[in-house]
């Protein structure tokens, strides 16, 4: 891999190809033999860097060592140098080399080889943090989408020269994925019985926080995830809120729009693993009526829209893609009134109290292994107890609610804001039966989706925000014991890096002098000359895209759906769906 070609043009942009799509480049078997010294990351045992997801709130550094073997019987100066990608990347990140364990820069970037042996250095990748862009990439409208990933990408290559020539050189290849992601404390988790209660929010970041909240009508305990290769990563439902918002009647027929948002105990880095169903009972005759749930667009795009199936008849209905801002336990199924049989008129003006029983469950779209499942709780359109969207109050009728206006709640970088939130049951008066009644506090989402270039990003920690009401505790995380392995399980784990090897020592890396040294150079065959750089081909250059088998529905009979309608989270026409393989009425 240090010796692979790099010139390598992407047949989408016609520039240098991503790092995350081409990884060292093409193999050059000659240039391989006639290497003179090799490097690569002895914490990673692999020729690369990978720095993985960072969610970045300020300036920061992560430092790697870097092992470099002299392959030859006599010394060897070589030089190391960072040789980014996009020349705008080196505005998001400079690359120090230091000797190893200390702070002391290495002069020049210089460094000497001795006779068949081997050499640390220390990396330091400084992420700066103003220079960083928000978050691009989402499960919905931008799917697997490689320019919204690439906007995202900091990557590249140490390139290690001969100091005696120029053209002996090697590189290794590194790949960062930076975001600038808000993270918000709150300064309490316990509600008052207020009217309203206010909590004050800071956001220690560069990032902005995208605020948005959510009436929590269920909490859940932390499942024990499967282990390590046995294929059950077991997605585990934390919490679940619900808002109801008035809409144009050119977006939703019926008038209202009803947002359903589910935290998970786990991240997904795509929603294409996971299937969240919320199964609805709207007329109160104890049969389900509707399955909302995401599904895949298409298998090219890998757009993740909100489906909504009649239960009865099987026809299904799409309007808006699902949010989820990737890397991310939060996820918001919006649907549209009319969607799931309900009217404005009919069914809230009317005086109709209309309570919905409600199902979630998690489903493992990827393995089929085990998911969550909740017990049913009961809701109300425009019911939420808990609301920083007070709406219109009436002892008559629901408390309608306009939509608040977008970013209304957001806080800027190492801003702060105050979040009121309102207690319905201590401001309407008589209309109390209109509220639900289960209610465990407020859910506060801080990544929430704000269009293109405003994906929405937190910190892991600070994504959700729990606010619990009086007397409720919070949910559970499970601890999981210590395992007993068997051979196999130690070897699978080991092999994954999942657990240390207690018998490799640092002499098992040391290169055998009768091996491996020479004491002359090869001489390597010409290499691809860059005006005859390679082009990715559209038929190799798409990430590998997985099919698994579809989630279950209740007509298995039917394909997985394969159309491509017009769909966002702005106003669209309906778009009408055939039922994949499986919506299970009872789990």
């Amino acid at each position: 891999m240090n010796s692979a070609f790099r010139e390598i043009k992407s047949d989408t942009t016609g520039e240098l190809a991503e790092i995350s799509r081409i990884g060292a480049g093409e193999l050059r078997a000659s240039q391989a033999l006639a290497a003179t010294f090799l490097a690569y990351s002895p914490d990673e045992d692999a020729p690369s860097f990978s720095l993985g997801l960072l969610e970045v709130t300020e300036d920061m550094t992560i430092r790697r060592r870097m092992r470099l073997v002299n392959l030859l019987q006599e010394e060897q100066t070589v030089y190391i140098r960072p040789q980014f990608r996009l020349l705008s990347s080196s505005d998001k990140m400079t690359i120090d080399v230091y000797e190893t364990g200390t702070d002391q820069l290495i002069p020049d970037n210089r460094v000497m080889l001795s006779s068949c042996s081997d050499t640390f250095v220390d990396l330091a990748f400084n992420i700066h943090s103003s220079m960083i862009e928000p978050n691009h990439m989402n499960s919905g409208l931008e799917g697997s989408n490689p320019e919204a990933l690439g906007k995202n990408e900091i990557d590249g290559y140490i390139v290690i020269t001969d100091a005696n020539d120029d053209g002996n050189e090697i590189g290794v290849p590194f790949h960062a994925l930076a975001r600038q992601s808000a993270k918000v404390l709150p300064s309490k988790t316990t509600l008052e019985s207020a009217y309203p209660d206010t909590i004050s929010l800071i956001n220690e970041s560069v990032g902005t926080a995208q605020i948005d909240m959510f009436d929590m009508v269920a909490i859940s305990d932390n499942l024990p995830e499967g282990k390590a290769g046995t294929e059950s990563p077991t997605p585990d439902i934390r919490a679940v809120g619900v808002r109801t918002v008035l809409a144009n009647r050119d977006e939703c027929e019926g008038g209202f729009a009803m947002e359903f948002a589910i935290n998970s105990w786990e991240r997904q880095a795509h929603l294409l693993p996971v299937t969240y169903y919320v199964f609805l009972d709207v007329n109160g005759d104890g049969e389900l009526d509707w399955a909302v749930w995401n599904g895949m667009n298409n298998d090219e795009t890998s757009q993740m829209q909100t489906i909504v199936t009649n239960l009865s008849t099987y026809d299904r209905t799409a309007k808006y893609y699902t949010e989820h801002a990737t890397n991310t336990a939060n996820t918001v199924l919006r649907v549209c009134s009319e969607q799931i049989g309900m009217n404005l008129g009919e069914d809230i003006l009317g005086g109709k109290r209309q309570e919905i029983t409600v199902e979630v469950e998690a489903y493992d779209y990827l393995y089929g292994g085990p998911g969550d499942i909740l017990a049913q709780f009961t809701m109300i359109p425009f019911g939420e107890r808990y609301t920083n969207n007070p709406g219109i109050s009436s002892p008559a009728i629901w408390p309608l609610r306009e939509p608040l206006k977008e970013a209304h709640e957001d806080i800027q970088p190492n801003g702060s804001s105050t979040l009121s939130i309102y207690d319905m049951l201590n401001g309407i008066g008589e209309s109390h039966d209109n509220i639900n009644r289960q209610s465990y506090g407020a859910l506060v989402f801080s990544n929430s989706n704000r269009g293109e270039g405003a994906r929405g990003a937190a910190t892991f920690e600070t994504e959700s925000i729990l606010l619990l009401a009086p007397g409720v505790e919070a949910p559970k995380r499970a601890h999981n014991t210590a395992r007993a392995y068997n051979t196999a399980d130690a070897r699978a784990e080991l092999a994954y890096g999942l657990i240390e090897d207690p018998n490799r020592s640092e002499a098992d890396l040391i290169i055998d002098e009768g091996i491996v040294c020479r004491a002359a150079r090869l001489t390597a065959a010409p290499s691809v000359s860059p005006t005859q750089s390679p082009t990715l081909s559209p038929t190799t250059s798409k990430k590998p895209s997985s099919t698994p088998t579809p989630a279950p529905s209740p007509k298995p009979s039917t394909p997985w759906p394969t159309f491509s309608p017009t769909i966002d989270t702005e106003p669209t026409s309906v778009a009408t769906l055939f039922m994949p393989t499986a919506v299970p009425t009872s789990p």
